[in-house]
């Protein structure tokens, strides 16, 4: 569950923390989708009921997000500068509080 909720604080946080949080050389918006669905699958027995359908949400969020049409999403630019990130951190943001946890520190540190 920490690497969850690790995963989930990643992506709500702001996009320059996001993206230094990752190392340079990989397709950072993989890595972010990725983290948070390998975690997810994980974690889904002990998510709190009242969080699962916005971790549902989320992840029809970065399915929509996907596929060789909207590779554009997936730069580090995008991250940056688009609407579905910011709708992404948004939703990452609420289903944090909705399983009472901590978002990221001003400048994008990851709470334990």
């Amino acid at each position: 569950m920490e690497q969850f909720i690790a995963a989930l604080q990643r992506l709500a946080m702001p996009a320059e923390p996001q993206l230094a949080s990752l190392p340079d050389g990989c397709c950072k918006g993989d890595e972010l989708a990725l983290d948070f669905d390998n975690f997810r699958r994980c974690a889904g027995v002990v998510i709190p009921s009242e969080a699962i359908p916005l971790v549902e949400q989320l992840d029809e969020m970065l399915g929509a997000m996907s596929g060789e049409a909207n590779a554009e999403l997936w730069t580090d630019d995008a991250i940056r500068q688009c609407r579905e990130w910011e709708r992404v951190r948004a939703k990452a943001q609420e289903i944090l509080k909705s399983m009472k946890q901590e978002p990221p520190q001003a400048g994008g540190t990851l709470r334990r």
